[in-house]
């Protein structure tokens, strides 16, 4: 986790008085490392009955290292923010996400429900992008 301080010259800091500030002003930065995704390596051996791949309702779960706002993750994210590469590249069409630990507006988990003409198999990548 990132967090610093930015120290500026009190001679280039103005008030709404237009006062100069009398010496140096610092700023404490909050946390803006971006939280990391872990389980996005899809498993092999699991699935509706098809041993390495994946069919309509099967789900996967993808774990933050940090809470994530609910609200900035649905499923207009799926092909998009959150993106499927490898041997197959589709969530399928109805493909849903969901929070699974949703508390005070975070979660640092999301369960992935794959959609009709899904072609997700064992070794495919899922990939957060960060914005």
């Amino acid at each position: 986790m990132f967090r610093g301080k930015i120290s500026v010259d009190g001679t280039k800091v103005i008030d709404e008085a237009s006062a100069f500030a009398s010496s140096k002003v610092v700023f404490t930065l909050a946390d803006i490392t971006p939280p990391n995704a872990s389980g996005s390596t899809v498993p092999g051996g699991v699935g509706s009955g098809n041993t390495g791949s994946y069919g309509t309702g099967d789900t996967l779960l993808i774990n933050f290292s940090e809470g994530i706002k609910v609200s900035e993750i649905g499923d207009g994210d799926l092909g998009t923010t959150i993106n499927l590469s490898g041997t197959r590249s589709t969530f399928g069409t109805g493909a849903t996400i969901v929070t699974a630990n949703a508390a005070a507006g975070l979660a640092t988990q999301f369960i992935i429900t794959l959609g009709t003409g899904t072609d997700v198999t064992s070794g495919d990548t899922i990939t957060v992008n960060v914005a």
